[in-house]
């Protein structure tokens, strides 16, 4: 009975082992993605913003601001939590809020189209490789509510 009893020890360390392992490493690539989704999103909003104009005079449309700063804090704060507190469990689903609302902004600037629509799937698929339910619950929260919030407020953009 004790060799079952230090056997199921040794398993569970080593299972404890391997999740910390790919939770620190999957924090890390995320951390990178994140970066890339940004300049994707910044590229996005300039060449897919129509033009702003104040009088005769042009100047950069909404859009370029909202990517710029939001995607920026966005990323500043996943990226930040990704690689000073690899691992922890507060980092996963900062990286999920993260990961799912910039999903929603290359939505909005594409405006929504159906094909968009395909970002957030591969965001929750992304999710997926930190291998915790937990995370894939918080994602799916955050879209929903932030659904919810472009819904009601659609016609203020």
């Amino acid at each position: 009975m004790e060799g079952i009893r230090e056997l199921s020890s040794v398993i569970l360390v080593t299972f404890n082992s391997s999740c910390s392992k790919t939770f620190k490493e999957t924090d890390n690539r995320f951390a990178m993605l994140m970066l890339g989704q940004w300049a994707l999103a910044i590229i996005c909003s300039v060449f897919l913003s129509p033009p702003a104009y104040k009088g005769m005079e042009a100047v950069l449309h909404t859009n370029i601001w909202m990517t710029l700063f939001f995607g920026g804090a966005l990323t500043f704060v996943a990226s930040a939590f990704a690689l000073v507190h690899a691992g922890e469990e507060i980092t996963r689903h900062v990286v999920a809020i993260a990961q799912v609302l910039m999903a929603a902004l290359l939505v909005f600037l594409v405006d929504g189209r159906i094909e968009g629509s395909l970002l957030l799937l591969a965001a929750f698929a992304l999710l997926a490789f930190y291998r915790d339910w937990r995370v894939l619950v918080t994602a799916s929260i955050v879209i929903g509510a932030s659904s919810q919030f472009i819904a009601a407020t659609h016609q203020w953009f």
